[in-house]
């Protein structure tokens, strides 16, 4: 989603762009404090605060671009590696 945000789209997909990074940036910090993973906060918690759509950040298009960009290589690489540690701990339990 955060790549599509650099395309054109109405204003109704970046409200619901800020709630859902927000949701996904706070659901994945309880998981990465659940699972003593704490240094993927560093990077989630930023997120969770730049799209908040409770206190709202207003920027340019052109100053969001980077920022969309970097939070979709962020949350890509954070699914692939919760994707291999989930493949570890598995194999560790047979």
């Amino acid at each position: 989603m955060s790549l599509i945000a650099l395309t054109d789209m109405p204003g109704g997909f970046y409200i619901f762009l800020r709630v859902a990074l927000t949701v996904l940036s706070l659901s994945l910090g309880f998981i990465a404090i659940r699972n003593n993973f704490t240094v993927w906060l560093w990077g989630l918690a930023p997120i969770a605060a730049l799209w908040n759509p409770i206190f709202p950040v207003f920027l340019d298009r052109t100053t969001w671009a980077p920022y969309n960009f970097l939070a979709a290589i962020f949350f890509a690489s954070c699914a692939v590696f919760l994707k291999k540690r989930r493949g570890e701990i598995q194999k560790s339990r047979t």
